[in-house]
């Protein structure tokens, strides 16, 4: 009795997990077609019923939920926005939920190293399922061709609405140059805007996922504790020149994709182990909220301080994997 219980408790949680999942994916496309900004926030926390339903029940059902919301979308939007959605949020989500669910509660011993282990396993099963992703488009050119036109339809309608605003004409001319060099390189363009987008937006669902975990007392430790332990092992310091030199020399056409993929993807994680490192080096200080408000603030909308402060808390990134390497001998 009590067994069946806990089977139809599972199966109703996968079940609102999978209208979470799907109404969200609904509601960010509808934005995105619309071009608003709230989809940006939304995707932040887009995935997070797939984090939860796997940490608070198992993996089963969080692959139960990821199968039943692709389904979903196949049935309800298009095959090209349904193996883009599994493929940028739902995958790296049911990755990263599985790697919490196993170091959590299979890896208790070595707990402090828990969210760098998930963090550098996340970033490697992004670029993975970004280079598959591209390359299965590259393959399929009807799909590819579709999200070519769906791109330069909205750089289209932007320039459409500038004339009929009498924008500037320099901004006019700057979108046309990025249509020029969009359909020029298109593959290689998409390649660093998903690598981008896919893993910025994986790190804000896992943080979300972890922060409401830890609310509902899923997870009872502070082993996520980010500023403390969001660092990359050594080996990425040695990954990072890799795929430097194969994005420069000419090699195949899949290397080079899969390099540049792989290139940007660990830059934005140093940034972000970084901004993390940062968080941990001011948290003592008095002022700490007004200097990491004028630091965010900077870094959003100042065009002079912007890439300084990436080039800055890129490198306070790698100086954090050589500094916690001492400490724990953390190579991979």
């Amino acid at each position: 009795m009590n067994k069946a219980i806990y089977l139809w408790y599972e199966l109703r949680m996968t079940l609102f997990a999978v209208l979470g999942l799907l109404s969200s994916a609904l509601l960010f496309v509808y934005l995105l077609r619309n071009g608003s900004i709230f989809s940006i926030p939304l995707a932040c926390c887009l995935t997070v019923p797939l984090y939860l339903i796997t940490l608070n029940i198992n993996i089963y059902a969080g692959l139960g939920a990821l199968l039943a919301t692709t389904a979903g979308l196949l049935l309800l939007t298009t095959p090209l926005y349904a193996i883009m959605h599994t493929g940028v949020f739902l995958l790296p989500a049911f990755f990263g939920a599985s790697l919490l669910y196993f170091s959590y509660f299979r890896l208790a011993n070595n707990a402090k190293l828990t969210l760098s282990t998930v963090f550098f396993d996340l970033i490697c099963a992004n670029i993975i399922i970004i280079s598959t992703l591209l390359l299965l488009l590259e393959h399929i050119p009807a799909l590819q061709d579709s999200l070519k036109h769906i791109i330069l339809t909205k750089i289209n309608h932007a320039l459409t609405v500038g004339q009929a605003y009498n924008i500037d004409i320099n901004l006019h001319e700057k979108l046309i140059e990025a249509k020029n060099l969009l359909e020029k390189h298109f593959n290689l363009i998409l390649a660093n805007m998903l690598a981008i987008y896919c893993l910025c937006f994986s790190l804000s669902n896992l943080y979300f996922a972890t922060l409401l975990s830890k609310k509902i007392n899923s997870l009872k430790t502070l082993i996520f504790a980010w500023p403390k332990y969001l660092f990359l092992p050594l080996i990425s310091m040695l990954l990072l020149p890799l795929f430097l030199f194969f994005s420069f020399v000419p090699t195949s056409h899949a290397i080079e994709l899969v390099a540049n993929v792989g290139l940007v993807s660990f830059i934005i994680a140093f940034f972000a182990a970084g901004l993390a490192y940062l968080h941990n080096l001011t948290w003592p200080m008095y002022g700490r909220f007004f200097l990491l408000t004028l630091i965010y603030v900077s870094l959003a909308s100042s065009v002079i301080f912007t890439a300084p402060l990436f080039i800055t808390l890129t490198l306070m990134g790698l100086w954090s994997t050589l500094k916690y390497y001492g400490q724990y001998k953390y190579f991979i």
